[in-house]
């Protein structure tokens, strides 16, 4: 399946990054759809630097990289509070 290689944190060399994304996917990977995949390759290739920021709520995610499924991992990583 193409999703188990996101479930293992050591996606990229940002650990926090690594384990809430790769947390997020091993909790739903029998869940998300296609169209969730899709959107978890183009969130993957953007900054981790960003995507840490906007997951831990630090920044606000941009409107062009707003996505659902980001919304998603965000509120359980805590970051929508």
């Amino acid at each position: 399946m193409r999703l188990e290689r996101y479930a293992r944190p050591n996606r990229t060399r940002c650990p926090p990054t690594d384990i809430l994304i790769g947390g997020f996917v091993a909790r739903h990977i029998a869940t998300l759809s296609d169209a969730d995949v899709t959107a978890l390759e183009e969130i993957l290739e953007l900054w981790d630097v960003d995507l840490a920021d906007w997951l831990s709520g630090r920044r606000p995610i941009p409107p062009e990289h707003d996505h659902p499924l980001l919304r998603r991992i965000m509120a359980e990583a805590g970051g929508g509070r």
